[in-house]
C-alpha cells in the first residue's frame, strides 16, 4: 500500500513570518487596541488552518506568525504609548544647540532648519525642533552645529490639518520662530558623513548649471529627493495627476544607479565579486542622497539580491520586500505612518507582483513577441499602471484627494520619466562641464520639460481637482480586489520574469560611445543665439532683480531674495552662463539675498555696491558711489542716488543706490526701496529723472511713489515687483495710485494669468516692452503723452509706439551737481579697491 505525501508546508517560511509582523504592526496603526486582540484573532486563523489538515511544519510556522503578529501590534503600541522628548515641554526664551538635519531650505526671505537638540541651555537634552528665520548670508548646511536663542513654543494648531501630528511624525516636537541669534559651531557630523553630503550638494548644483528651472528642479527631486526649489504649481500638479511618488528617492535609483556601474565594474572583475564591490558602495549612496526611508529598503533589497547571486540562489524580488519592510519597521515603528516610505512600498509592491502578471497578460491578449520594442512598450506600461494602482489608496488617506487619473497619467508619464531620469543622471554627472552643460540645457530640457507639461495638462482634465478622502473599508476593499485581478491575470498570461533579476551588460560600451558622439555633435552645432540689447525685470516675487544685456555683456541689478528666484527666472530668460557684473543696491536680503545661490549656479564676474552694502553682506567687490557709471555694451548705468545730504536720509532704505540706465534715446530707471525722503532729494538734486520705464520704489509701498517723484520721472511703463499674495493686497496702495495719476501701463507679477515660470516685463532694443510668460509672450507698446495725457491702459493688447522720454520733454538739461555736499569717491573710499572694466568712473560734473 502506497502512503500518501503530506502537504508541504507553506513557502517560504520568511514571507509568512514578516508578513504576518507587517500585518500586526498595520491593525495597530489602523485598529488601535491592545496586542492580545490581535494574538485572538491569529490562534483563529491558526485554528482555521488545523481544520485544513495543514502539515505539523506549517502548523509551528503559524504559531510562530501569531506570535510575531502580536509582537508588531505590541512594539507600535509601546511606540505609541511611549514619552515625548524632554524638549516637547520647553516654553519661553532658551538658548539650544543641536545639529541641522538637512540643508536649510529657503523660500522668499525666510530659511527654515530642523535641528536635533544636544543641549538646551547648557543642560543635556533631546528632541527636534524646527527653527524658522530670515535667510543667513551663509547657508546652513546639514551636519552644522547650531546654537540658536530664541522663544520655544509647541507647534501651531492649524484647522483643518494636524499640524502637531504632521511634525510628531518627522521626529519635530517644537517650534522656534525668528530667534534672536543664531551662530554656526562648526561640524556635528562626521568627516566622511559631510563629504558625501556635499557630494550631493554638488550633484544639485551640476543639474541647476546643466537644466533650467523648473526642468532641473525636477531633476533634482527625481535623483536627490531634492524638493525645496519645485514650484508650488508643479507639486500641485503632481498630487492632482497621483505622481507625487515619481519625485521621491526610491527604489528605482538604486535600481539604475546599480545597472550602470555594474557594466563598468564588469569589464575589470567577474560579475559576482562586481557585486559584492557594489553592495560595499551602497551605504555611502544612501548617506549621499539622504538616507530616505525608499532608499534605505531600496538598498537593503539589494544587498539581499547581491547576496543572494554571490551564493548562486535566486530569490523571488517581493520576499526581499518584505524582509526590508519588517526589518525597518521592527527598527523604527514611525515607519508604518512615513508618508514617502508607504508610497514606495506600495509602489514597488505593483512593480514586482502587479505589473509582471499585467504584462504578461498584455503580451498573451496581443500576441506580441516576449521581447523587442513592443514587449518594453508593455513592460513599461505595465510597471507605470501596477504602481500607481497599488499607490492610489495610500495617496488619498494622506492627501485625501481622490484622483481619478492616477493610474492613466501614470502610464502616459512614464517613458518621460524614464527620459528625464538619464537626462537628471548624465547632468548631476557632466553638469560641471561646461560643454557637455550647454549641451544639456539645450537638447536635454526636452524631457524633464515634457514630463511638466504633460503633468500639468492632466491635471486639468474634468475631474482631476475633485474628490475626496475613502474610508478604510474602501482602501482594504481596493487591494483585496487588486489581488484577486492580479492573480486572474497571471493565469492568462505567461510566467513572470522576476523583476529585478540582474540584466545583461551587452551593448553598454556601444551605448556610452554613442552618446559621447552625440555630445561632441551637439557641442559643435551648437552656439548661443546673438540676442538683441534688452533690459529684463525679472519675476523673483517680493524681491528685485534685473538683467541688462548688451552685446554680449550682461549686467545683473540686484540678486533678489535667498531662496533663488533670480536664478530660476535667469533660466526661464535664457541667461548665459555667465553674468560679468552684479550690482547691488542695498543690503535687504530680498534685493541682495540671491547672490550666494546665483554663484553656485552662474560664472559671476565681479560685485560692486556702496561700500556699506558689501560690508553687510560680507562680499568682497568694488565700492561705486553717487555719480559713478557702469557700461554694459551699449547701455551705460549711472548712480544717481543716495543723497548726499545725511540729514536727508529718513531710513535704512534711502541709502539705496539708485541707478539710471541709457542706451541711446531710451532710459531706464531702477529706484530700489528708496522712500518719500529719498525721492524729495532726487526730484530737488537736478537729476533728469524722467524715464520710458522705471521700477517702482519700495515694491509700490506707501512710503514710496510720491506725486512730485511720480510728476518727475514720467513713465511710460512701471513695473511692480511683487510676490503673488501682494497682487490681492498690494503694499498699501499708494504706488499704485500714484502710478495711476499718470496713467502708465503697469505689468504685475502673474498679473495676466498664472503661468509655471511667472512673468518677466523686458524692454527690447526695438522699442518694445513685453511681459513674458515661459514660451509665451505677449507684447504691449505703451503710449504716453505726458502729465495728464491719455495713455495705454494696464493691458497687453494695447498699441503704439514707445515715445522716449528726450522726445516728451525735448533736449535734457545736463545733470547739477551741488558742491559741498558730499567727498569725491576717490577722496572717501582711499584704499578701497575701486571696480574694474566694465565699470566707467568719470569726474563729477559740478
Amino acid at each position: 500500500m502506497r502512503r500518501s505525501r503530506p502537504p508541504d508546508p507553506l513557502w517560504p517560511p520568511i514571507a509568512v513570518l514578516t508578513a504576518a509582523y507587517l500585518t500586526g504592526t498595520a491593525a495597530g496603526v489602523l485598529i488601535g487596541g491592545t496586542w492580545w486582540l490581535t494574538v485572538v484573532v491569529g490562534v483563529t486563523l491558526a485554528l482555521a488552518t488545523l481544520l485544513a489538515r495543514l502539515a505539523p511544519a506549517s502548523v509551528a510556522i503559524l504559531l510562530a506568525a501569531v506570535a510575531l503578529a502580536g509582537a508588531g501590534h505590541a512594539r507600535w503600541q509601546t511606540h505609541e504609548a511611549s514619552a515625548l522628548p524632554p524638549v516637547s515641554v520647553l516654553t519661553g526664551v532658551h538658548t539650544l544647540v543641536g545639529t541641522a538635519r538637512e540643508d536649510a531650505p529657503v523660500r522668499g526671505t525666510l530659511a527654515r532648519v530642523d535641528l536635533d537638540v544636544e543641549t538646551v541651555d547648557g543642560v543635556p537634552s533631546a528632541g527636534g525642533v524646527r527653527v524658522t528665520m530670515l535667510a543667513p548670508a551663509t547657508p546652513v548646511h546639514a551636519g552644522q552645529r547650531i546654537r540658536v536663542t530664541g522663544k520655544v513654543e509647541p507647534p501651531s494648531r492649524i484647522e483643518g490639518f494636524d499640524y502637531s501630528g504632521y511634525l510628531r511624525s518627522q521626529g519635530i516636537v517644537a517650534t522656534l520662530a525668528f530667534p534672536q541669534r543664531i551662530e554656526v559651531l562648526g561640524d556635528g557630523w562626521p568627516a566622511w558623513r559631510t563629504s558625501l553630503r556635499a557630494v550631493r550638494r554638488q550633484a544639485v548644483a551640476n543639474i541647476e548649471r546643466a537644466l533650467p528651472n523648473p526642468a532641473s528642479a525636477l531633476a533634482a527631486g527625481i535623483l536627490v529627493g531634492e524638493r525645496g526649489t519645485l514650484p508650488p504649481e508643479v507639486a500641485a500638479d503632481l498630487r492632482a495627476t497621483g505622481t507625487t511618488h515619481l519625485i521621491v528617492v526610491s527604489g528605482q535609483n538604486v535600481a539604475i544607479t546599480l545597472g550602470v556601474l555594474l557594466p563598468l565594474v564588469t569589464l575589470v572583475l567577474p560579475r559576482r565579486r562586481a557585486a559584492l564591490l557594489l553592495l560595499l558602495l551602497l551605504p555611502a549612496y544612501v548617506v549621499t542622497v539622504g538616507g530616505d526611508p525608499p532608499v534605505a529598503r531600496a538598498a537593503l533589497m539589494a544587498a539581499g539580491i547581491a547576496v543572494a547571486g554571490a551564493l548562486g540562489r535566486r530569490t523571488p524580488g517581493w520576499l526581499w520586500l518584505l524582509l526590508a519592510a519588517a526589518l525597518m519597521v521592527a527598527h523604527d515603528p514611525s515607519m508604518a505612518t512615513d508618508i514617502s516610505f508607504l508610497l514606495s512600498e506600495t509602489a514597488t509592491v505593483g512593480v514586482l507582483v502587479v505589473a509582471p502578471a499585467l504584462r504578461d497578460a498584455l503580451l498573451a491578449a496581443l500576441r506580441w513577441p516576449g521581447a523587442g520594442a513592443r514587449a518594453t512598450l508593455a513592460e513599461t506600461v505595465a510597471t507605470a499602471a501596477g504602481a500607481a494602482a497599488c499607490v492610489l489608496p495610500v495617496q488619498v488617506a494622506v492627501f485625501e484627494r481622490f484622483t481619478p487619473w492616477s493610474v492613466l497619467a501614470n502610464v502616459l508619464v512614464a517613458p518621460l520619466y524614464e527620459a528625464a531620469l538619464i537626462v537628471t543622471t548624465l547632468a548631476a554627472a557632466l553638469g560641471w562641464w561646461a560643454p557637455a552643460a550647454d549641451v544639456l540645457r539645450v537638447a536635454g530640457r526636452a524631457a524633464p520639460e515634457a514630463f511638466l507639461d504633460a503633468v500639468s495638462l492632466l491635471a486639468r482634465l474634468p475631474g482631476a481637482q475633485a474628490g475626496g478622502a475613502w474610508p478604510r473599508w474602501a482602501g482594504l476593499a481596493w487591494y483585496a480586489g487588486l489581488a484577486v485581478v492580479s492573480v486572474m491575470l497571471a493565469r492568462v498570461g505567461r510566467r513572470a520574469t522576476p523583476a529585478l533579476s540582474p540584466g545583461g551588460s551587452g551593448g553598454f560600451a556601444r551605448t556610452v560611445a554613442l552618446g559621447a558622439v552625440v555630445v561632441a555633435v551637439w557641442g559643435v552645432v551648437l552656439a548661443p543665439a546673438q540676442r538683441l540689447d534688452e533690459v529684463v525685470v525679472l519675476d523673483v516675487g517680493q524681491g528685485s532683480a534685473t538683467l541688462i544685456r548688451s552685446k554680449g555683456t550682461a549686467v545683473l541689478v540686484e540678486t533678489g531674495p535667498p531662496d533663488g528666484a533670480a536664478v530660476r527666472a535667469l533660466d526661464a530668460a535664457r541667461a548665459a552662463r555667465r553674468i560679468d557684473l552684479v550690482i547691488l543696491t542695498h543690503a535687504d536680503a530680498d534685493h541682495a539675498g540671491g547672490l550666494a545661490r546665483l554663484r553656485e549656479r552662474y560664472d559671476v564676474g565681479q560685485v560692486v555696491g556702496s561700500e556699506e552694502t558689501l560690508r553687510m553682506r560680507k562680499v568682497e567687490g568694488g565700492v561705486i558711489d553717487i555719480g559713478d557709471r557702469v557700461r554694459a555694451g551699449a547701455w551705460s548705468l549711472t548712480v544717481l542716488g543716495p543723497p548726499t545730504d545725511a540729514s536727508t536720509v529718513a531710513s535704512e532704505n534711502d541709502r539705496s543706490l539708485v541707478l539710471l540706465a541709457e542706451s541711446g534715446a531710451r532710459r531706464v530707471l531702477l529706484t530700489a526701496d528708496i522712500e518719500a525722503a529719498g525721492e524729495t532729494w532726487l526730484v530737488r538734486s537736478g537729476w533728469p529723472l524722467r524715464a520710458d520705464v522705471a521700477l517702482v520704489p519700495h515694491h509700490g509701498s506707501t512710503s514710496s511713489s510720491t506725486p512730485s517723484f511720480v510728476r518727475a520721472v514720467s513713465p511710460a511703463v512701471a513695473v511692480v515687483s511683487v510676490a503673488r499674495t501682494e497682487l490681492l493686497r498690494p503694499s498699501g496702495g499708494r504706488g499704485a495710485r500714484a502710478v495711476r495719476q499718470v496713467e502708465a501701463l503697469s505689468h504685475r507679477s502673474r498679473r495676466h494669468g498664472h503661468t509655471r515660470n511667472g512673468w518677466d516685463a523686458t524692454l527690447g532694443a526695438d522699442g518694445e516692452v513685453a511681459a513674458s510668460a515661459g514660451r509665451a509672450t505677449a507684447r504691449a507698446r505703451a503710449r504716453s503723452e505726458g502729465i495728464g495725457g491719455r495713455s495705454a491702459s494696464p493691458s497687453t493688447r494695447s498699441s503704439g509706439p514707445v515715445q522716449p522720454a528726450s522726445e516728451r520733454r525735448g533736449p535734457g538739461r545736463p545733470a547739477r551737481w551741488r558742491p559741498g555736499r558730499r567727498r569725491a569717491p576717490s577722496q572717501r573710499n582711499a584704499g578701497t579697491r575701486r571696480p574694474s572694466t566694465p565699470l566707467e568712473t568719470p569726474k563729477r560734473r559740478r
